[in-house]
């Protein structure tokens, strides 16, 4: 199980983690504010179970936020 977490007040919405990773993050259309995608809802944090594919583009993503809002562990 991998934990991901999004600081909403950090997160400016720019969408970067969802081209590096579409089937984990999705934008909040309520918020305009990076999610995780998990069992059909948006939360700002989760343990999830990732494929090895996954985990290296949530890392991407995690490297690519312009405000370091992504936080990951394993």
């Amino acid at each position: 199980m991998t934990k991901i977490s999004i600081n909403q007040e950090d997160c400016l919405g720019c969408n970067l983690c969802s081209n590096y990773a579409p089937e984990v993050f999705e934008v909040d259309m309520q918020n305009f504010k990076c999610k995780i995608k998990k069992d059909d809802k948006l939360v700002d944090s989760t343990l999830i179970d990732l494929s090895p594919e996954q985990v290296k583009q949530v890392e991407e993503a995690v490297r690519n936020c312009p405000v370091q809002a992504i936080k990951l562990s394993q």
